[in-house]
């Protein structure tokens, strides 16, 4: 299913990862299908926005300008995979956003559109028009940014699934008494961290 969001993506004219299905077998054993999707990283911005590509993050932080202090940025700034332009390009264009100034000059507006259309559609909680604001990237080039989709597995009511499964488990784990308060917020912290 998560072939077909990327396939959406596509063919609305957004760059979206290459993905299939792959049968995984090791010395002649089944291992079973795994997801094969294609990294976000310099050969996926060289195919889709050329040689001349610019910087990549991959945000764990609203895009929301939240002041003048570098520091404020650092779940952007330090998510950095590609780096071709100065972080303060990106901080300019969410000032405009915020400002309402200047918003088609600083975001590739028609793009972004499409990306939220997208996250609308399969009804994505876990990416930016989610709670968690993450599982995209953001491109910039040239003092404009657009978003590239990432991460659809909880797509579709998948997250609120996700969420009842781990809601169920902590429930079954009180009752039997076995639920340890402490090992389950450093499990979190842990998730978060990987992140």
């Amino acid at each position: 299913m998560i072939v077909k969001r990327f396939d959406i993506c596509r063919f609305i004219g957004l760059p979206a990862p290459l993905c299939n299905y792959a049968k995984i077998t090791v010395n002649g054993e089944y291992y079973g299908c795994y997801l094969a999707v294609e990294p976000v990283g310099k050969d996926f911005c060289k195919w889709n926005f050329g040689e001349d590509y610019g910087s990549l993050y991959k945000p764990l932080h609203s895009l929301n300008y939240t002041g003048f202090w570098p520091s404020k940025y650092r779940l952007i700034k330090d998510t950095v995979k590609i780096e071709r332009s100065p972080f303060s390009n990106v901080k300019t264009v969410l000032k405009s956003v915020h400002k309402k100034q200047n918003i088609e000059s600083h975001v590739d507006v028609d793009a972004v559109l499409k990306y939220m259309a997208v996250q609308t559609m399969v009804v994505n909680l876990d990416g930016l028009t989610g709670d968690t604001t993450h599982n995209f990237y953001l491109y910039e080039s040239d003092g404009r940014i657009s978003l590239i989709p990432w991460d659809y597995d909880l797509a579709f009511g998948g997250k609120m699934l996700y969420i009842e499964s781990m809601f169920n488990q902590r429930m079954q784990d009180l009752d039997q008494g076995t639920f340890n308060k402490e090992e389950w917020f450093q499990k979190r912290r842990l998730l978060i961290t990987m992140r």
